[in-house]
């Protein structure tokens, strides 16, 4: 068979960056403290621009341990309890700053009384949040002590439970010094009374946080945002200081030098000015960009800022959209960026949330807000006859949600939620 060589003539499109473009970009796509880096390295290779930071970037910034991605830590879990509680605001303001008191394992081990100064609340307003804590799931958190963390995982139902509470209460030191003779004749233990104690507490835990320390991540960030929040509701966005970085062209310099320099010397100064030019340009639209779309996120996600409920449906193309750029755009603006509120510190991805369809097609909820709701009902159900999946499906189904017995599996699942069997109480 004959092969026969032809030219064929196709009409694309195809866009293509230029390098500025492409900085601009790139420049967008960093964080505070990448970006200051970054400008940092430039000036090393170009010697007319200076970056002047501005001083103390960090001060007032309340490091906090983020979660990062779809998986929740002992803080999120914590705190997701304290936002479907029926109390003030305040008091939810209260308990999650104290949350982040706590240490990986759940151990509240700061002083009560640094802890009201710190809040610059009372000491019975403290213990009463730390009570509120301490009846958290899971069982143990907010603890002083080892012992007092064995206590609160104890319900006291039966007398095998009453008896484990009276040794760790009054008597921990034998306990841990293994002096049990000692215990059963204060106590006038049996041999089989004892066994069952030695069960009970070995089923305790000594850190209640261990199931979630694989998720944790202590991340110091340093917010790229600061949201504030006045009496009357009105919002107040600004970029931290972190963000305010300056960029400065020695121009004295760089026209005594182009005066006396020859036609190579004059290309090398001018390309340097272009370079300034750009990088400045960069800047000013990466801040532009930042803050426009932080914006829509806080205007989309404003009941919750205010009132910490569940977060509206929202997905980049929805940013995307409002403000006519594209979504690869949206999602370099909000990667590994944060936002500082008076409540604590979240990443811009937080408040997107995916939308669960309904049967009448015209409403969507949230994955946040059904989460919520199967936590609600697992809350309320009889532990003696708890709700199977397909149970919980036909309750949302009632309230015009469309969401499948398997899709509810793995909610339940990313909520750290037992299934029916194990959460069943006999």
């Amino acid at each position: 068979m004959a092969q026969k060589i032809s030219l064929e003539q196709k009409q694309s499109e195809r866009l293509i960056l230029s390098n500025e473009m492409r900085q601009s970009l790139k420049m967008l796509s960093f964080n505070a403290t990448e970006l200051n880096d970054y400008l940092k390295r430039v000036t090393v290779s170009n010697p007319f621009i200076q970056v002047k930071c501005q001083s103390g970037m960090t001060a007032n910034i309340d490091f906090n341990q983020i979660s990062d991605g779809d998986e929740e830590n002992l803080y999120d879990h914590l705190i997701s309890q304290v936002q479907i509680m029926s109390i003030s605001n305040g008091e939810k303001k209260g308990l999650i700053q104290l949350i982040y008191c706590l240490d990986e394992n759940g151990y509240l081990k700061t002083n009560v009384k640094k802890l009201a100064q710190k809040f610059n609340v009372s000491l019975s307003q403290i213990n009463k949040w730390i009570k509120i804590i301490q009846k958290l799931d899971p069982a143990g958190v907010g603890a002083k002590n080892l012992a007092e963390c064995l206590i609160l995982q104890l319900s006291g139902e039966d007398s095998v439970e009453q008896s484990a509470r009276l040794i760790l209460k009054n008597n921990f030191q034998l306990l841990v010094s293994h002096r049990w003779m000692d215990l059963r004749r204060i106590y006038d233990l049996s041999g089989e009374d004892w066994k069952q104690i030695m069960n009970c507490l070995k089923q305790l835990t000594a850190s209640p946080g261990e199931s979630y320390k694989s998720l944790i991540t202590t991340q110091y960030i340093i917010p790229d945002l600061r949201l504030s929040i006045n009496e009357k509701g009105k919002f107040k966005l600004e970029l931290t200081k972190a963000n305010e970085s300056e960029l400065i062209f020695a121009e004295e310099d760089f026209q005594s030098l182009k005066q006396k320099a020859d036609l190579k010397t004059r290309e090398y100064l001018n390309a340097k000015r272009r370079e300034f030019i750009t990088l400045d340009n960069g800047l000013m639209q990466r801040e532009k960009t930042l803050l426009a779309v932080a914006n829509e996120l806080i205007l989309d996600q404003r009941d919750f800022l205010l009132r910490r409920v569940e977060l509206r449906p929202l997905l980049l193309k929805d940013i995307a959209q409002k403000l006519q750029i594209s979504i690869s755009t949206v999602s370099r603006t909000i990667n590994d960026k944060y936002l500082q509120t008076d409540f604590g510190v979240y990443p811009l991805k937080y408040f997107l949330s995916k939308k669960v369809s309904s049967f009448d097609s015209s409403t969507y909820y949230s994955v946040d807000e059904v989460k919520q709701r199967i936590k609600i009902i697992v809350q309320q159900e009889n532990k003696q006859h708890p709700l199977s999946d397909s149970k919980i499906k036909e309750i949302l189904t009632q309230s015009n949600i469309k969401i499948s017995r398997r899709t509810i599996a793995k909610y339940r699942y990313e909520m750290r939620i037992p299934n029916s069997a194990d959460r069943k109480i006999v």
